[in-house]
């Protein structure tokens, strides 16, 4: 009889916990909302990325056009060969934190695959990457 019930309990308890995995893999990723004032295409215009002492400064030319393009429905995507690095990314949030607000980016539904800090002022969007040294991609809102 105490076998009957130790068996019936790890039975009860593994159904419960096969059930409650199920549960949590049916449940569909949610984006929510994107951030407004990330909403719309910005084109890249300037790059800069630390050379061993010295910071190198790139104006990006307009043609071919290198964009990124984010939606109300928190989805992003990239076209150009200088934001290659973000042309996998299908989502991204907006979260605030201290010292800069960032964006996580998700290639999937599940993680997020990577960040980045941003700074905005008015129609100019700069995105932060985290450089052994100081570099950086500047935009502006398209028109």
């Amino acid at each position: 009889m105490v076998k009957t019930r130790f068996l019936s309990l790890s039975t009860g308890v593994s159904l419960s916990l096969l059930l409650a995995i199920l549960a949590c893999k049916d449940k569909p990723f949610t984006l929510g909302q994107g951030a407004p004032e990330l909403v719309g295409t910005w084109r890249l215009v300037e790059r800069a990325d630390t050379r061993d002492t010295a910071l190198v400064v790139r104006s990006i030319p307009a043609t071919p056009e290198q964009s990124i393009t984010f939606t109300a429905e928190g989805a992003v995507s990239s076209q150009g060969k200088e934001l290659e690095y973000y042309r996998p990314a299908r989502y991204y949030r907006r979260e605030d934190v201290q010292p800069t607000p960032l964006v996580r980016f998700y290639v999937g539904e599940q993680h997020a695959n990577f960040t980045q800090d941003f700074s905005l002022r008015n129609d100019t969007l700069a995105f932060l990457p985290r450089c052994e040294r100081r570099c950086y991609l500047l935009f502006v809102r398209g028109r």
